[in-house]
């Protein structure tokens, strides 16, 4: 396996993959769960971890381990790895790590937040959030217009401001899908999908359409209805307190960001002679490349993953 590109990996069972990071000479192996941002930017945050002018890693999306992908399969080959003690181990006198990269969701009030040296979770609900939320995205939109980055709208200079904007605007939506991520139903007012309760063009709340989805939460969760209310009450009561603290992005799902950037970019330069078909994507890609890997989250990460590996012998 040694020597090949990612890419061309082939998929192993646990047991072909064990032995082959025990006889591999890297010593960090890192998981990862998606395809779109994750190998990039858990790469490079292992990368900065390391010595200078060495490499000690190995990444991996979890689909080459397991042939499916997704966050299930990472936190089933995290358990099996911490069975068989994996995540820290020697093999003939040289000793290896395993991390892996989750995206927290809302796992944090769940309360199902795994707890290791090992596991490393997003800030905010998942990747894509930290990477519109963390870049030039000024600089991003421009390139993904192609248009002069004097045209762009000042309002995304400070790109946590606009997150924190949008995922404000959303509060209701909010309280919809945290409700149904924690009673773990589905109403059609899930993380699954963008809102459904507010205006692409204005983001106002249509409060017909919100009370009733929370209708339909409330006959699907089986609770009575003074049971329900008080369950709906403290989220509501959960968010008004992140609302407060300025913190709503640490809930808000990435993907909805995209397409609300998107949507508000549209609207900006209709009528002009701009190639639109695509330009999610191209914006995106621009935004990964406009990272910076100097955020809080990133250092932290960086900081305990160079722990990990000065812990290890050196590669002989």
């Amino acid at each position: 396996m040694q020597g090949n590109s990612v890419s061309n990996r082939p998929r192993h069972d646990y047991k072909a993959h064990f032995r082959a990071i025990q006889m591999s000479t890297r010593i960090m192996f890192a998981y990862c769960e998606g395809r779109s941002c994750d190998p990039y930017v858990y790469s490079e945050l292992v990368r900065r971890a390391q010595p200078a002018g060495e490499k000690t890693y190995e990444l991996y999306r979890i689909e080459e381990i397991t042939g499916t992908g997704g966050k299930a399969a990472l936190i089933q080959t995290f358990g099996v790895m911490r069975k068989k003690r994996l995540l820290t181990s020697n093999f003939k006198g040289k000793s290896f790590a395993c991390v892996f990269f989750l995206d927290k969701d809302v796992d944090d009030l769940k309360r199902r937040r795994l707890r290791s040296d090992h596991i490393f979770y997003t800030a905010l609900y998942d990747l894509e959030a930290h990477i519109l939320r963390d870049c030039d995205l000024v600089r991003a939109l421009a390139i993904g217009l192609n248009t002069d980055i004097e045209e762009i709208s000042p309002s995304y200079r400070n790109a946590a401001s606009w997150v924190e904007a949008k995922a404000t605007q959303w509060e209701h939506w909010l309280r919809l899908c945290v409700f149904s991520a924690l009673f773990d139903l589905d109403c059609g007012c899930g993380y699954g999908r963008p809102s459904q309760v507010h205006s692409a063009s204005t983001g106002e709340t249509d409060i017909t359409a919100y009370t009733r989805f929370k209708a339909r939460l409330a006959t699907k969760s089986g609770l009575s209805e003074s049971e329900f209310n008080r369950e709906f009450a403290r989220i509501e009561k959960t968010i008004a307190r992140m609302k407060k603290r300025n913190s709503l992005s640490l809930i808000f799902k990435g993907k909805w960001l995209n397409s609300i950037l998107s949507n508000e970019v549209h609207r900006q330069f209709s009528g002009k002679p701009i190639n639109f078909d695509g330009l999610s994507t191209r914006t995106f890609g621009a935004a990964m490349a406009c990272f910076s890997f100097d955020t809080g989250w990133a250092r932290a990460h960086v900081g305990r993953l160079s722990r990990i590996i000065s812990d290890l012998s050196p590669v002989r």
